[in-house]
């Protein structure tokens, strides 16, 4: 969470200013209704498991895998009322395919391909009108497969949940323009389907936290409002099973994200 931490900081900083941080998202009104979209060209780094059987979420030998340059898109919406907010967003993502990974030489080779579907839904309130704090649900939907040689690996799920909390600021820079920063930690539930190939129970358990900066502009006589900056995303999923010597299973996603903003 030290990434977390930082990242609260610099946003108290920036809040410092005399601006309004939900200006460029939820209007300057105090009944708003925005609605959105933000591209996301983004790395995703996940924990790409070998393992046995048709369920790949055993994850027995943690194997790191990082596929760049998708595209994932995340459409929201968002209403205020007056220091009063709510905000949702949908995240879909194409298929990321990941490079081969070879585990006893040739004849050993996993060709994966994965997606995933996120979902937020917060609420929130602006202490002034500078600086703001969430707490919301957060849910994250991986969906794996692929190849092993020529045998087609079955698709399997894994499935996060919890609770986040965040904060938000910005600092105005000028002419329509202002910096922003946001950031959410929390703890989530892990589940897989199918369930993984192990005699023992599994109790996963993970940390997950979001940080993102950047450059916003509103116009001045027109509802609209855009922004773009720079957004990291981890999940850290701690294996509770002894057979995986309580691994740690790193999914990261790091990207620019450029977003636009309808607000009635």
């Amino acid at each position: 969470m030290r990434t977390i931490a930082m990242l609260l900081a610099l946003t108290l900083t920036l809040a410092a200013a005399p601006v309004r941080a939900a200006e460029t998202i939820l209007g300057n009104k105090d009944v708003n209704l925005s609605l959105g979209y933000n591209m996301w060209l983004n790395s995703w780094t996940t924990a790409i498991p070998h393992s046995a059987g048709a369920n790949n979420s055993t994850r027995a030998e943690n194997v790191s895998v990082t596929q760049g340059g998708n595209v994932a898109s995340n459409f929201t919406a968002a209403l205020r009322i007056k220091r009063f907010f709510t905000t949702l967003g949908f995240l879909v993502t194409p298929d990321y395919k990941f490079p081969r990974y070879i585990h006893n030489g040739a004849a050993d080779t996993w060709d994966w391909v994965a997606s995933r579907q996120e979902v937020d839904w917060n609420f929130g309130f602006m202490f002034v009108p500078q600086i703001g704090a969430t707490m919301g649900y957060k849910g994250v939907t991986q969906k794996f497969g692929g190849k092993n040689g020529t045998t087609t690996i079955a698709s399997s799920k894994t499935l996060y949940n919890g609770v986040t909390f965040g904060i938000l600021g910005s600092a105005p820079v000028g002419k329509g323009f202002s910096l922003y920063g946001n950031g959410a930690g929390g703890f989530m539930s892990v589940k897989y389907d199918p369930a993984p190939n192990t005699t023992t129970a599994r109790n996963d358990t993970a940390t997950y936290e979001s940080a993102e900066l950047g450059l916003a502009w509103k116009a001045q006589n027109a509802p609209f409002s855009g922004k773009f900056g720079y957004k990291f995303q981890k999940i850290s999923t701690r294996l509770d099973d002894t057979n995986f010597r309580n691994q740690r299973a790193i999914d990261l996603t790091t990207g620019y994200i450029l977003g636009l903003n309808l607000i009635f």
